[in-house]
């Protein structure tokens, strides 16, 4: 793999992502955007092994580290991604943050209407499930709602 597209000098970057399948951590040259989150590693290949490996000096990391060329990205390219998901995303948060305040005036008001028959609402479990269960289906957990 000696004909990779590195040379010794060239600014790469990788992002390390959680792999739910196995559990592990993996590299990989596929850019994704977390608010809270950075996993994009920068840093400098400073050379290539007979096999074909980069050897990468990660920015802010002391040691270097042998990585395989086929999770690197050029570090342009890299930011070029991460600034145009940035922008996608705050697109869609924007969306987002409106539908959850139409949610939470709705639920408000289903507060207010339990409360007129001398009810609380967290003990309406019908009433809650379907609420419930959509929270569920995206990814909150709901199971501790009742204690």
């Amino acid at each position: 793999m000696k004909d990779n597209k590195f040379k010794i000098g060239d600014r790469v970057g990788a992002q390390n992502q959680y792999n739910e399948d196995t559990g592990d951590n993996v590299w990989t040259k596929i850019i994704r955007y977390d608010e809270y989150q950075d996993d994009t590693l920068f840093g400098e290949i400073t050379d290539i092994t007979s096999k074909g490996k980069a050897i990468v000096q990660w920015d802010n990391i002391s040691e270097p580290e042998t990585m395989d060329p086929k999770v690197l990205t050029l570090e342009a390219k890299a930011k070029a991604d991460l600034d145009r998901l940035e922008k996608e995303f705050k697109a869609v948060e924007k969306e987002v943050k409106a539908k959850m305040k139409d949610a939470g005036a709705l639920l408000k008001e289903a507060n207010t209407l339990s409360q007129t028959v001398g009810l609380q609402l967290e003990n309406m479990w019908d009433a809650c499930e379907p609420l419930l269960d959509a929270m569920d289906k995206c990814g909150w957990r709901t199971s501790s709602f009742g204690c």
